[in-house]
């Protein structure tokens, strides 16, 4: 994330993904990386929990630049 934040135009958006479910890995890591990088607005997130949604696991960030 942190090697294409000055890559991205305004306006644009990237998706963060990973098949983990670690909260470190995830939420945390993106609140944190948007704490650094105040020209990002998280605006929306997914989490597949596998017992609920009967996929494998996994997390997706939309992030957009301002």
């Amino acid at each position: 994330l942190d090697s294409m934040a000055g890559l991205v135009k305004h306006g644009a958006r990237i998706v963060y993904s990973t098949c983990s479910l670690e909260p470190e890995e995830n939420e945390e890591l993106i609140n944190a990386w948007l704490k650094v990088h105040s020209r990002f607005r998280l605006e929306r997130s997914y989490l597949s929990w596998p017992p609920n949604s009967g996929q494998d696991g996994a997390y997706a960030a939309l992030l957009k630049s301002l």
